[in-house]
């Protein structure tokens, strides 16, 4: 069964000194280096950029980075919340950045859909998965101490 991984979202009104900065942490860590150039320990066995990525320009957000699924590549939450994390760290410390996805199946079948979000700033990611949620409720739901109901 093939599952699809969908999410877009955009950095908006950079400057070229921020352009200049993400392409050259893109094209490092494609390369295996850290933000500085140096060889790095990471743990996406050397495919990076697993998402699609574009600098693009625009009347509304000026020059923006898109971050985006890749149908070839699907994409890869958690790279996309790092790269973004070093892009505020190193340039707009203050700032945050929220991104939603969907993960579905090509094909309808019960309770194969999930999506989730994540949130990013200077200091952290925070992630939330859909369908952890659900399990999370459903458990509480199921505890002897809950009510006798069921879920259906």
């Amino acid at each position: 069964m093939k599952t699809h991984l969908q999410f877009s979202q955009v950095i908006p009104h950079l400057t070229d000194a921020e352009v200049r900065w993400l392409m050259t942490y893109v094209e490092h860590r494609h390369r295996g280096l850290d933000v500085d150039g140096a060889p790095g320990d990471f743990d996406d066995d050397g495919l990076f950029p697993n998402f699609g990525f574009q600098i693009l320009k625009d009347d509304a957000w000026g020059q923006y980075a898109w971050f985006f699924s890749d149908k070839a590549k699907q994409g890869d939450i958690a790279q996309v919340a790092e790269t973004v994390q070093e892009f505020i760290k190193h340039h707009r410390n203050k700032s945050s950045f929220s991104l939603t996805w969907a993960d579905y199946a090509e094909n309808l079948h019960p309770g194969q859909f999930d999506g989730g979000a994540i949130f990013v700033t200077a200091e952290e990611i925070k992630v939330f998965h859909a369908g952890e949620w659900v399990r999370e409720q459903e458990r509480s739901f199921d505890s002897p101490s809950a009510s006798s109901l069921s879920p259906i």
